[in-house]
């Protein structure tokens, strides 16, 4: 009564270990689920049917069963991934026993209506085959985590090294537009201040209003500013 819903969750996982969505599928496995659940649900009164309807549903769910892990088989070939494999095989070894189980069950002649019911054991084959496939995945979503954690450092890395190159270009243009300000500020001191001073005592020169010793103290002066520019300059 509980198996259709055992073997359609198995085959969902499948499905999704393979990253595969057969929605039409999907509906497929869970409908006959309910709908051989419901059928094979034990009244009184109705013996005779309830054994018509498990053979049915035997019979039904071995021939789902055959045709999902046949899907299933494809995609792991296409994959050729080790845990996608084991999980087929351990689909098809479940569904050898399930048939074991149901000549067990119908009593054939040369199979003992007593004899060894066979699915439990492969339950826990598909245990491992499924265990398998999830520490499989864990691990290389584990290494995939460090890859992109190394890949994110170094990105981190490089990023700072630009920041830094830009920053120092930053700092170099700061200081140079600074020196050039400078400059240009001195050069008009130069031209307000000493220009002026020597246009100045030039033409009281030229109308002789100044003596040898007042044009040596201007021209002292403007030594002075000169000097003053230019270790500026310097600087």
């Amino acid at each position: 009564n509980s198996m259709p819903w055992l073997m359609a969750f198995v085959f969902l996982f499948a499905l999704r270990v393979h990253r595969r969505r057969y929605r039409r599928l999907e509906q497929i496995l869970i409908g006959s689920a309910a709908v051989m659940t419901i059928a094979t649900v034990p009244i009184s009164g109705r013996t005779y049917y309830l054994w018509l309807l498990h053979d049915f549903s035997y019979n039904g769910q071995i021939a789902l069963a055959v045709g999902v892990t046949a899907l299933i088989t494809v995609l792991a070939w296409r994959t050729h991934r080790f845990a996608t494999w084991l999980l087929t095989i351990a689909l098809w070894i479940n569904i050898g026993l399930g048939v074991n189980d149901m000549l067990v069950k119908v009593d054939y002649t040369y199979l003992d209506y007593e004899g060894l019911y066979l699915m439990p054991f492969g339950a826990a084959f598909l245990f491992v085959s499924l265990a398998t496939g999830a520490v499989q995945r864990f691990l290389a979503t584990l290494n995939e985590v460090e890859g992109l954690n190394r890949t994110l450092e170094q990105r981190v890395e490089d990023k700072a090294s630009e920041l830094e190159a830009t920053y120092k270009r930053l700092s170099r243009a700061q200081t140079e537009r600074a020196a050039a300000d400078e400059r240009a500020r001195l050069m008009r001191e130069m031209h307000d201040g000493l220009g002026a001073s020597l246009v100045t005592s030039l033409k009281m020169v030229e109308r002789g209003k100044l003596g040898s010793d007042q044009i040596a103290e201007v021209l002292r002066e403007c030594i002075d500013d000169l000097r003053l520019i230019i270790d500026s300059l310097e600087a």
